[in-house]
Order: C-alpha cells, then sequence, then structure tokens
C-alpha cells in the first residue's frame, strides 16, 4: 500500500507460517456428560484426574480434528487460554493438558512442543479465531496484519489485542474505520482480472446499517442506496478495495436467504488454481443428510440452501470469475469451502486443508463410520453416569474401556473411506489444488476456516 510499509495479501497466499487457535476451558463438567452435580476440582481422587484429562483432549479433537497433525512443520501455533481470573469455568490447568496431550496423542517431542507452541491468556473464550479480524498481509518486518474494524465486539476484540500484546514481533493490530470484521464472513481475494477485491457476506452490510441506523433491519428489503452506502465503507476500510457483497440479492428480496448460511465462508471460497483463479461454491447433487441427527434435511432447507448457493454463484459468474461446484450431501456447516487455505512457503503452490469427516451414510457392507463413533460416545456417556454413581472397580474399568472406544472410532473415522470427500478432494486438485486432509467430526460448530486464523 502507497506510503505505508504494509503489503496486502488475499487469504490464499496467505502461508501457515503462524496459526491462531483457541483452548477450551477445561471445566469440571462436558457437553458429553450426564447433566449431574459437577466433580470437585480439588479431589484427590486419580481417577477424577484420569478422565477429566482424557475428556479435555476428546473436546479438543473432536471440536479441532487433526490439525495438529496436518499442519505443515514449519507451523508455528498461538493458542488462546482462558484467564482462571476472568472465565470462572477454567481449572486453570489448559496450557499442562494441551503440551501432555501433544506429547501422548499427536507424538510430539518435547523439543517441539517447545518450539513450536505460543500461549496467550484471554478474558474470553476463543471459540473462531478467524472471527476476530482479517488477516490483510505482511508489514516490513514480515508481522501478520491483522485488520480489525472499529465496529467489532469486545470478545473478539480483546483477544486479539491480547495476541498481539504477547507476541510484537509476529503480529500487528490494524484498526478499519467504521466497519465489522467478523472474518468468517470478509476475505481478500483475487479478482479475475488479478487485482485484489474483498469479500464482503451479506450479514456484514446489515450490520453496518443496523450500527448507522440504530435498528434492526434484517428481514427487510434493503433500498439500493443503503447497499451503495455500506459498500461504499468496506471500500474505504479496505484501502480502495473492491467490495463483492455475497448474497447480494437477497438483500433487496429477504425470501431468498436461509439463516443456515450465515458466513460467507460457508457459501464460496476464492482460490489460485492451475489456470487462474477460482471460486468454488458448494451443491446439493443428491439428497443431503444430516450427520448428527442422521435424518434428511427437510425439502424446505434444502431448497433455500440450494437457491442460495445458485444466486451467488451467478453473482460471481457475472463478475467474471470461473466458477466450480462442490458436492455436499450434509448440513451446509459442513461445506466444502470452509477450508484452510495458504500456500507453500517453499513453492508458492496452492493447498487447502480439506475437513474429512465420518461418511454418515451407509458404505458397502452397511457400516456407517458416523453412526458408530456416535454409538461410542454414547456408551462413554452412559458408563461415566454409572461409575458417578456407584464408583465400583468394574465400572471404572468399563469407563476405561470406553475411552479407548472412542478414541478407536475417532481414528477409524478418519481411516476409512468417505466417497462424498472423494469427489470433492478430486475437484481441488483437478485445479492443481493440493488437498491436505484433516480428519475432523461434526459437532454442530464451525468447519476449518472457522477454526483457525492464518
Amino acid at each position: 500500500m502507497p506510503g505505508t510499509d504494509l503489503r496486502l495479501l488475499p487469504e490464499c497466499e496467505h502461508t501457515m507460517n503462524r496459526l491462531v487457535l483457541g483452548l477450551d476451558p477445561n471445566q469440571t463438567k462436558f457437553y458429553m456428560l450426564p447433566d449431574t452435580t459437577p466433580w470437585d476440582p480439588r479431589s484427590p481422587d486419580p481417577r477424577v484426574r484420569r478422565l477429566r484429562q482424557q475428556l479435555y483432549w476428546l473436546n479438543f479433537e473432536l471440536l479441532h480434528g487433526g490439525i495438529m497433525k496436518a499442519a505443515p512443520e514449519e507451523t508455528n501455533f498461538y493458542l488462546s487460554v482462558p484467564d482462571p481470573r476472568i472465565v470462572t469455568e477454567s481449572l486453570g490447568n489448559e496450557e499442562e493438558e494441551f503440551r501432555e496431550y501433544l506429547r501422548e496423542r499427536v507424538g510430539w517431542t518435547q523439543n517441539q512442543i517447545e518450539t513450536r507452541i505460543h500461549f496467550f491468556k484471554t478474558p474470553a473464550v476463543v471459540a473462531f479465531p478467524r472471527d476476530m479480524a482479517e488477516p490483510l498481509g505482511r508489514d516490513g518486518r514480515d508481522r501478520l496484519v491483522l485488520g480489525i474494524g472499529s465496529d467489532s465486539d469486545a470478545w473478539y476484540a480483546e483477544p486479539l489485542r491480547r495476541l498481539v500484546a504477547a507476541y510484537p514481533g509476529e503480529f500487528v493490530l490494524k484498526v478499519l474505520p467504521d466497519v465489522n470484521t467478523e472474518g468468517g464472513d470478509l476475505s481478500i481475494v483475487v479478482m479475475p482480472e488479478g487485482n485484489l477485491g474483498v469479500i464482503v457476506g451479506h450479514h456484514r452490510i446489515l450490520r453496518y446499517l443496523e450500527a448507522r441506523g440504530g435498528v434492526p433491519v434484517k428481514g427487510r428489503r434493503i433500498a439500493p442506496a443503503e447497499i451503495e452506502q455500506a459498500r461504499a465503507a468496506y471500500r474505504k476500510a479496505f484501502f480502495g478495495l473492491e467490495p463483492l457483497i455475497v448474497g447480494e440479492e437477497g438483500l433487496t428480496d429477504p425470501q431468498l436467504v436461509t439463516d443456515e448460511l450465515f458466513h460467507a465462508d460457508m457459501v464460496v471460497n476464492v482460490l489460485r488454481g492451475r489456470s487462474g483463479v477460482v471460486a468454488f461454491v458448494p451443491s446439493y447433487r443428491e439428497a443431503p443428510v444430516d450427520a448428527i441427527t442422521q435424518a434428511q434435511l427437510s425439502e424446505a432447507v434444502r431448497d433455500r440452501v440450494q437457491a442460495e448457493y445458485d444466486a451467488v454463484a451467478r453473482e460471481f459468474e457475472g463478475r467474471g470469475f470461473r466458477v466450480v461446484r462442490l458436492p455436499l450431501r450434509d448440513h451446509p456447516t459442513r461445506t466444502p469451502v470452509q477450508v484452510g487455505d495458504f500456500v507453500d512457503a517453499r513453492t508458492g503452490h496452492q493447498i487447502v486443508l480439506l475437513g474429512k469427516y465420518p461418511y454418515h451414510l451407509d458404505l458397502p457392507g452397511g457400516r456407517n463410520p458416523q453412526r458408530d463413533l456416535q454409538a461410542s460416545l454414547e456408551r462413554l456417556e452412559r458408563s461415566v453416569g454409572a461409575w458417578r454413581l456407584t464408583a465400583t472397580p468394574a465400572r471404572w474399568a468399563q469407563v476405561e474401556e470406553d475411552i479407548r472406544g472412542v478414541w478407536k472410532e475417532l481414528d477409524a473415522g478418519g481411516a476409512t473411506p468417505n466417497p462424498t470427500f472423494d469427489m470433492q478432494a478430486r475437484i481441488y486438485e483437478s485445479e492443481g489444488i493440493r488437498v491436505i486432509p484433516v480428519p475432523i467430526y461434526p459437532t454442530g460448530e464451525g468447519g476449518i476456516h472457522c477454526l483457525l486464523l492464518n
């Protein structure tokens, strides 16, 4: 940028040298356990310590999948840790437990942990680091420049400030005027002509108008003049880059908007392929089945989601992008465009971390990996509940067996075939984009793009 030492980069051309993740608090109670009285965190019982540790590890892997193994060897991880003085549900031992997880579960050496893992305390739980900011590029000291809007929420802004304060040699903060920068709804991208633009989800437009007018605007038709006002604000905030509003048709006709798609990164991702810039958009080619409920999505939901996918594909084609559709057979929160995209720091090759969920439909022979995983979690829930009622050696032995059973199913889910994932990976690779599979599991949370900031 003229007059500065900031070099703007599209998201797809960032490296994975720095990767920000978030740790949950190590609570006394977990979502997978029966709703009974929490354990005393001061309990001297080694079984309580063992169970709490295993549940904390399982919690991390269920939410983050195999990201610690999939990231490149040069990646340094910056992990937000809830400050127990403020986040009261934290036990304060998250760093210790995570180091042990890396040793035992991931297989890292002590030297790898000391050189690649960096912690910073935060006053709030950072579940989705991507939403804290938009990565803008690098400055003259090769620091990652993180853009945060002046209209950002405190639960994103304060952890981001803590990160920059803890590691000023790696990160720098840039405040962008008048806009909200929830990162899942923004992305600096390469335009068809080779210059840069910025994707802006239509929810950021609504947020901008609500902040200016002081009243909710969701559900009403947005006038063209209001859209242009918001577009101008994002153009100004992002250094004159052209804003592309994802779902712009839905601003003028709210019936075209579906609540299932609340961020732009659920709908479109722009990458550099072998033959130039490509915009990837999902599509339902077959009836979708929700992996968690094992029930088909209703026709109404499927039709609304597909209509928005198709509308965005038309928008991007109309702007000159070549659009490639990716098959999806699950709930739209598990979309194949929600990837971790980056370039190889040595070769400049385009790479994506693509989530490989356990296949949630029946494989030949009747096996259903996702159903098997859920059954193992239910067995663990039952055995823990039984042991807490009567803490006999036999019941504890069953708990240990069921913990091993969950880990076995987690590993199996990433190793078993997933025909939908295979189709998605082939499409990416046909465009000259390398795919690194990341075993990950459906939890109702965000996908890979939500979970990391690079």
